[in-house]
Parts: structure tokens; sequence; C-alpha cells
């Protein structure tokens, strides 16, 4: 996430910002640097992990541009890297474990949406049946997303210097098609635990989660239990549907991109492979 890309930041990434945000991203920038360096004298981070201008301004966005806690966000993050040995784990390369990973966890990017923010698709239902769950200790389960957001994070910076615009969020579908009550019941605990390593270290990586094909039960589970322990920032970004009929998703995307069952075009259909990586 903080490899960095020989891009004009100012032209791709504060003009979208207003002359308020701006002086915000000034005042952020030096008291992060301030604490930053204090830190490294504290031999507390390590200093080949310095976060480039799109993640501080993401984690500042995060906290809605308030500059003191998003600092501390920002600083407590690169604590974490350096205890999880993030970048040890970019430089070996995937996991042991990722192979095995990948055919667990079905996803894909399917298209872009009207902002141009790539669409990833997963067969959540499938991904979290006790089955996929049990193949792997939760550790395990952690590091290969830990990786894979990072191989995200990287694209999406790339593809913004392509483009010429800001492009470092996606668009989410998790389809729940096939869960049962039992089944999320149990898995309570795993997304508390996934939750908590993204939403902490990876902040404003999505712009909308549509969760569709939604057994009847998940609404009060996701009322009562998990909306609780989910960043607000990320509730405000989701919405439920019992189905995945073509009118959920006009107002994001051309639908002729979603796959066939969706009501779209795409030639990836119904069985699409187990995953991609973002191109």
């Amino acid at each position: 996430i903080f490899d960095g890309l020989d891009f004009d930041f100012e032209n791709v990434f504060l003009n979208s910002l207003n002359d308020k945000q701006r002086g915000q991203f000034a005042e952020f920038s030096e008291k992060f640097d301030l604490a930053y360096s204090d830190a490294i004298k504290e031999n507390s981070l390590l200093e080949q992990d310095v976060p480039d201008n799109p993640t501080r301004l993401r984690f500042l966005q995060a906290e809605d541009y308030k500059v003191d806690f998003a600092v501390k966000r920002l600083i407590e993050c690169l604590s974490w890297r350096v205890e999880y040995g993030v970048v040890k784990l970019l430089s070996e390369g995937p996991p042991p474990v990722y192979e095995q990973y990948q055919t667990q966890r079905i996803i894909r990017q399917i298209g872009v949406d009207k902002e141009g923010h790539p669409i990833m698709a997963e067969r959540f239902g499938e991904t979290m049946s006790m089955k996929n769950l049990q193949v792997m200790p939760i550790e395990d389960w952690i590091k290969c997303i830990v990786y894979d957001t990072e191989l995200l994070c990287k694209t999406l910076r790339e593809t913004s210097k392509e483009h010429g615009k800001p492009i470092h969020k996606v668009l989410n579908i998790y389809d729940l098609k096939g869960i049962s009550l039992i089944e999320s019941t149990r898995n309570v605990s795993f997304l508390k635990q996934i939750d908590r390593t993204l939403s902490a270290n990876y902040p404003e990586l999505v712009s909308v989660i549509l969760v569709v094909n939604a057994p009847s039960f998940v609404s009060g589970l996701y009322n009562n239990v998990v909306k609780h322990f989910l960043d607000p920032v990320t509730v405000a970004k989701i919405r439920i549907h019992s189905s995945a009929s073509p009118g959920l998703f006009e107002e994001f995307a051309d639908i002729r991109q979603l796959p066939e069952e969706y009501g779209g075009e795409n030639g990836f259909g119904a069985d699409y492979p187990h995953r991609t990586i973002l191109k």
C-alpha cells in the first residue's frame, strides 16, 4: 500500500478537494511528519514503511478530516504493519496457503461503476460456509486477505495514474445465496476479526457495499449483531437486498457489465471462475 508511484498527486488527488479540505490535508501532513519522526527516533516504526500522499489522504477522509484523530490512526496503523510484518509479507510474495485461499474465496472483478471504481463480486454465501472457513485457521485467512488488500491498493493507485483521476475505492457486491442461519451465526466472530483488521488499517477503500440475495434472517442478524461492531462509516455504505434484480445496480453501473445472473450481458455468466486479480 505504501509503494511510491511517480504521478502528480496535486492533479490526480488534491484537485478533487475544496479549499478547506486542502488546508486540512496540509495541516495533517505537517502533524503526521512530526509524529512519524518521533516514532522513528523511538525505533517503533520502520523507515521503509513510509505512507505516500494517497494513503495519508485516505486516513484523513476516514476520520472526516479530523486532523488529530487521523494522525493517531495512521501512526497506529504503521505500528500494526511493523508488528504484523507487512513489508516482509509483500517481499516474500503470496503466503504459503494463498493458493488454497483462492479456491475458498470466490471473488472477481466484473466491471467498473459510473465513477470508474472497479466492481468486485463475491459469492459470500459460499465463502462463508463452515466447510470453507474450517479449511484454514483464522490467522491464515487474515494474512491472505491482508496480502490481497495490499495488491488491491497498489492496483487502484496505478489505475488513478492511468486515468488521471482518483480511483482508490471499489464497489463490493456480496452475494449471500446459499448461506444458512446456522453458518451466519457461527461466523460472526470470524467477520469481527476480519473487520477489525481491515477497518483499522485499510480505511476508505470501499464506495458502496451491496448485499444481494440475502435470506430473510440476514437483516435481523445484521441490525442486532453485525452492525454494532462495524465502523459507522462502513455501516453507512451497506445496502441489503433480498434479490439481485437489475434495478438494484442501475444507480451505480451500466448493468450490461454485470453477469447474466444479475440481468447483465457480461459473458462471465453465473459460473465465473473462483477469482482474478484486478488489472
